[in-house]
């Protein structure tokens, strides 16, 4: 297997953006109904300590 990325690869000014941009609001729901949540906000309360979580808006 190559590290050199090909010629291919690299005309591919998109691809980034592809792998970047995080789940769309339908794989976000997806993502929630498969772990039985109904909110990110839920899915927050549960996986981040409250010791550690930030109450105010940045």
């Amino acid at each position: 297997m190559s590290v050199t990325p090909s010629l291919f690869q690299l005309q591919q000014p998109d691809a980034f953006l592809r792998r970047h941009l995080g789940p769309d609001a339908a794989e976000q729901q997806a993502m929630l109904a498969a772990l039985g949540l109904p909110s990110r906000a839920a899915l927050i309360e549960q996986t981040v300590p409250p010791a550690i979580r930030l109450n105010r808006p940045l």
